[in-house]
């Protein structure tokens, strides 16, 4: 914490520590002093009757709130399986894939880009365990697949300053 007009700390300055529960009731209010650090702390144990949801806490100079978070309270379930999923190619014979590039289109930043094509096919397995370890029976699996953008080291070549963007990833298939 910093004061904005000149990025001091208020070292020692009292602030209202609220917090609300999931239904909006005040569960904690307290006087906090900030530390020589800028910093606040405080532990807060709720009781296992506590409601189930979002939680809010603010921090107040006064009358002026001057910060807020939150934080959720979720019922913890331990997995009872894991799954293990082997992915296999077919179309390679062990060789680099034979990539062509089928078209070349100029972006409005004036980068060219590529689009490759491969002839491959990746087929995946998947099987699951009990943490006992027998394996599940008859389970169903719902799976979604998505493709991405590469973009080799020339695309890259103008960014001096550590320039950096990973392509979103788009749905492709889905399937039970």
């Amino acid at each position: 914490m910093r004061n904005s007009a000149d990025l001091s700390i208020p070292k020692g300055k009292e602030l209202t520590f609220k917090v609300t529960d999931a239904n909006g009731d005040d569960i904690l209010e307290k006087i906090l002093k900030v530390s020589e650090f800028g910093s606040l702390s405080e532990k807060l144990k709720l009781p296992s009757s506590a409601p189930l949801g979002s939680y809010q806490i603010y921090l107040y100079d006064g009358d002026s709130q001057v910060g807020n978070s939150g934080f959720s309270v979720e019922v913890f379930k331990n997995p009872k399986f894991k799954n293990e999923v082997m992915l296999k190619t077919t179309g390679l014979n062990g060789e680099l894939i034979k990539i062509k590039s089928t078209d070349v289109e100029k972006t409005d930043w004036g980068y060219e880009r590529k689009t490759y094509t491969g002839d491959f096919k990746i087929q995946a397995s998947i099987s699951s365990q009990y943490y006992s370890g027998s394996p599940v029976k008859s389970g169903e699996y719902d799976y979604k697949v998505y493709k991405q953008y590469y973009y080799d080291n020339s695309y890259w070549d103008d960014c001096y300053y550590g320039c950096y963007w990973e392509p979103e990833k788009e749905f492709y298939t889905e399937g039970k």
